[in-house]
């Protein structure tokens, strides 16, 4: 369905317009995905008095979520879809998420009004990088957060917190690297990998993006791309320290949806929708091939193909499939040929877009040195580090990256350095100093977690990613071995794990400044004397 409302896109033009006719701007933060967000256009922006109210009284903007990420990183309202009032400078006013006509009316006209009334004054709203204050990096730090982990599980259904559950990947990620710690770690890894299965699609597999339920039992049924590639690897992982066959399965089942339903074979797709429901979903396999399949949006966005890249190449070691291996560097192959450009870009339409993502840097940087890891190719670390020394130079401020290239109207104009981006930043920057063999990397790699050491309980347990990075910075594990014993290594079940090949016989390993040699896999299994998760 159409829009009655005439949209502008997020321009220099919308905001100069506003400041020209003094009216404030109506945000409108969408999905393709998002059921409610169709809910919110076709009962409510398209009613005919609301729509006429907005566009008299308002300067509409509609933005895509996944299009424009770091447009909802500063102004999302708590969900999708989200509806924020903003001064013509940027700064946001007020806002919500799903409103019924009714409500929207109320929620319009109230905001009319104050606008009216105040816009003189108004210095409400604008986000604000905190100041940075900076602590010594230690393990206490990574307790901490294993700490507030722990407080969110849920014993009865495993996964963190009640209802709306939602999957927590890292958080689950923490508790595999750390489960030789404490064995309930390992308990928890299993409960929630047990209970989380009801989230999935029993009949052509995928998982939905959370449940309306606690038990994990009444999905709402988008399916995305970034989502399933995560949990893939929480499956896989499972599978490495429990050896749960289930879990194996649940991950080959996870990949062949992604193969099979969000790729053309040579790239992978954002999402699938929601829309349809029980007409659809609630159906049987036989039954759904008489309806309509729910929307694909083939929107190509790098930094979910490239977390897609990871768990394939995971999966082609772990699953020993070697045609995951395959088209994971086919992906690769697509990404640079349409979307590197010094930098990577978002892509969709059929063209590059949006220069300079901190996501899409970096998640792409890990894609390249988990191929690196495991073809041995050096081309791979050649084109991580290009990026890297791009990111060096365009995106780091202080001791740590912003999200994006600064500049832009509105509060794109004010700089956010998100934790998870950063996180897997040093984590990135780590490995490559042990694959380059420079050393000023990993001193980076010191100063993006430093620029989280004082503030990272504040995250409370969106911290996990800093304490995965925080844990293989301190703890890593640096092996060189000839190729026969790289590829044993490979299946190794150690996160902290980095690999090089070298031409010499033997493995020798660099683990908490202890250096050791050993003859063989079979020599290094039995004797490796260094605990890291101890």
């Amino acid at each position: 369905m159409e829009y009655k409302i005439k949209w502008y896109d997020w321009s220099e033009e919308a905001f100069e317009r506003a400041k020209a006719e003094g009216k404030p701007i109506f945000l409108y933060i969408t999905a393709v995905w998002c059921h409610w967000c169709h809910k919110l256009r076709d009962d409510t922006l398209n009613n005919d008095e609301i729509s006429k109210i907005v566009e008299e009284n308002f300067i509409p903007i509609r933005v895509d979520t996944d299009r424009r990420p770091d447009i909802n990183e500063r102004y999302n309202m708590g969900g999708w879809p989200t509806v924020a009032v903003l001064t013509p400078d940027g700064a946001t006013i007020t806002g919500g998420t799903y409103f019924p006509p009714a409500q929207m009316k109320v929620f319009l006209n109230n905001a009319i009004n104050f606008y009216k009334e105040n816009k003189d004054n108004i210095r409400i709203g604008r986000y604000e990088q905190p100041q940075e204050r900076y602590a010594e990096l230690n393990e206490s730090m990574i307790a901490d957060i294993a700490d507030i982990v722990v407080s969110y599980f849920d014993a009865d259904y495993g996964g963190f917190g009640r209802e709306p559950k939602f999957p927590m990947p890292e958080a689950l990620e923490l508790l595999i690297m750390l489960h030789k710690k404490d064995k309930h770690f390992t308990k928890m890894v299993t409960i929630t990998l047990d209970k989380m299965a009801a989230l999935a699609d029993k009949y052509a597999h995928g998982f939905f993006r959370y449940s309306v339920t606690q038990d994990w039992r009444h999905p709402h049924y988008e399916k995305m791309l970034e989502t399933n590639a995560k949990i893939i690897v929480n499956y896989l992982h499972g599978y490495q320290i429990t050896a749960n066959e289930k879990y194996r399965e649940i991950a080959e089942q996870t990949i062949s949806y992604i193969i099979n339903t969000l790729s053309d074979g040579t790239v992978f797709f954002g999402s699938q929708d929601a829309d349809g429901e029980e007409e659809y979903y609630g159906k049987t396999l036989e039954e759904r091939k008489k309806l309509p399949e729910p929307y694909i949006d083939k929107t190509v966005h790098t930094n979910w193909n490239a977390m897609m890249i990871s768990a394939l190449l995971e999966a082609s070691v772990i699953l020993d499939n070697n045609e995951y291996k395959k088209i994971a560097l086919k992906t690769i192959d697509f990404l640079l040929d349409n979307c590197f450009d010094k930098c990577m870009y978002h892509y969709f339409d059929g063209e590059n877009h949006l220069p300079g993502l901190l996501s899409d840097q970096i998640y792409f940087i890990r894609a390249l040195l988990d191929a690196f890891e495991i073809t041995q190719d050096r081309k791979y670390v050649e084109l991580a580090e290009k990026i890297a020394v791009w990111c060096l130079s365009n995106l780091k401020y202080g001791k740590g990256f912003f999200d994006r290239v600064k500049g832009d109207v509105g509060n794109l104009a004010i700089s956010n350095k998100p934790i998870t981006e950063n996180s897997m930043a040093a984590d990135c920057f780590l490995r490559l100093a042990f694959f380059t063999g420079n050393e000023e990397y990993r001193k980076i790699a010191e100063e993006v977690l430093s620029a989280f050491s004082f503030s990272h309980v504040d995250y409370g347990i969106h911290a996990a990613p800093f304490a995965l990075a925080l844990e293989k910075f301190l703890n890593s594990v640096e092996i060189k071995a000839p190729e026969n014993e790289i590829k044993q290594l490979l299946k190794w079940p150690e996160p902290r794990k980095m690999l090089m090949q070298t031409s010499e016989k033997g493995i020798f390993t660099c683990a908490r400044g202890l250096c050791q040699k050993f003859g063989n896999y079979e020599d290094f299994v039995k004797n490796f004397s260094i605990n890291v998760t101890n």
